[in-house]
């Protein structure tokens, strides 16, 4: 993801003698010459971490201080996810539950922005999204920024234990964004505030998944240290559906995880968001890996059947009756779009499978 810095926060002297190089690693982005030079002449409107903030000793001592390290072993997952998972994001206009045997949802359909359970879920998570009870639950949590920074504001022990009885049996970390024009010590500390979350994650009993950020080789580097110190760690999450969308991205980034896995020095499991467009690449680069995406969910609440004719998938119309359920509609799109995933092949998707699809919660599905 990339923004400009403000012209006022560039400095001519250079990191040489920065006193934080050694936490940020130094500078690698061409077109800047320093950092925080003239800091302190920013708004209120700058949210970048720096060291003329008040708040900036403490946003680091949130993740251990300018010099963090990792506080204990990650746990590997206790579940092998299969090709596709689908997700799904509420449970209106259907009465019985999906029968998949693994199921997502993300995170923040299931939470509010201060960390507790939404109304519907809080009551029974099952039943609210029509899921069977003996299906494995998958929590992912990528969404925009405003709702992960709230997930880092509000998340306490005893939010996260609350989570983890509701039988979940793994969750992604929060992907905290990194910027490729913004001061280093920004994106490292949001570094290891993914790091930090999966611990948390970990505390209350939940398998985490690391969603491995990376815009820079020093920050690939990284997560090769994080790897190499947590050995039963396999799974890890990228997503692909915003600052990815650019095929010349999302190629890097492919580049990246197959670079990560050789040199970690053993075979890793990526779990995909949205990225059914990489889906054969990803596959002729790793033995194993898991699509993860609500194509077939989306589809349905707006009335269209997914077909596969060839290399090419449409969303056809599919009207209706009013007050009609859609249990029928969503398990038959669920089968397609997972047989179309199974091969791994580059099938030509619609523009609009590409949007982002997790901005805010689900929208309802309408009736009729």
């Amino acid at each position: 993801m990339t923004r400009h810095l403000p012209m006022h926060a560039l400095a001519v002297r250079g990191c040489r003698d920065c006193t934080f190089r050694q936490a940020c690693g130094g500078l690698v982005q061409q077109q800047m010459f320093g950092c925080f030079g003239q800091c302190g002449s920013c708004t209120d409107e700058c949210d970048y971490v720096c060291p003329q903030k008040p708040r900036f000793w403490r946003q680091w001592a949130e993740v251990g201080g300018l010099k963090p390290e990792l506080n204990a072993r990650l746990p590997g997952l206790a579940v092998r996810l299969p090709r596709y998972v689908a997700m799904i994001r509420n449970g209106s206009t259907r009465v019985d539950p999906v029968p998949e045997d693994i199921v997502a949802l993300n995170t923040f359909d299931v939470i509010n922005r201060t960390c507790g359970l939404r109304k519907g879920p809080k009551k029974d998570v099952r039943e609210h999204f029509k899921i069977p009870d003996t299906s494995k639950l998958v929590l992912v949590s990528v969404n925009q920024d405003s709702f992960v920074e709230a997930f880092w504001a509000h998340r306490t022990e005893a939010k996260l234990s609350t989570l983890a009885r509701l039988g979940i049996d793994a969750m992604t970390t929060p992907n905290f964004s990194l910027f490729e024009d913004a001061p280093r010590l920004h994106s490292v500390r949001n570094l290891w505030r993914i790091v930090r979350s999966a611990e948390y994650i970990a505390k209350a009993g939940i398998r985490p998944i690391l969603h491995v950020n990376a815009s820079t080789a020093e920050d690939w580097e990284f997560w090769v240290r994080v790897l190499k110190a947590s050995p039963e760690v396999d799974h890890i999450c990228k997503e692909f559906q915003t600052g990815l969308r650019s095929p010349e991205k999302a190629n890097d980034a492919i580049l990246g995880l197959k670079n990560l896995q050789e040199a970690v020095g053993r075979p890793l499991h990526p779990v995909v968001v949205g990225g059914q467009r990489v889906a054969s690449r990803i596959a002729s680069s790793f033995g194993t890996f898991t699509l993860i995406d609500s194509v077939p969910f989306m589809a349905t609440i707006k009335r269209k059947r997914i077909t596969v004719c060839g290399a090419q998938a449409r969303q056809l119309d599919h009207p209706t009756p009013r007050g009609a359920l859609l249990d029928g509609l969503l398990q038959d799109n669920v089968r397609t779009y997972r047989e179309m995933v199974a091969l791994a092949s580059p099938v030509q998707v619609p523009d609009e499978w590409l949007e982002a699809e997790y901005a805010g919660t689900a929208p309802l599905a309408r009736a009729g």
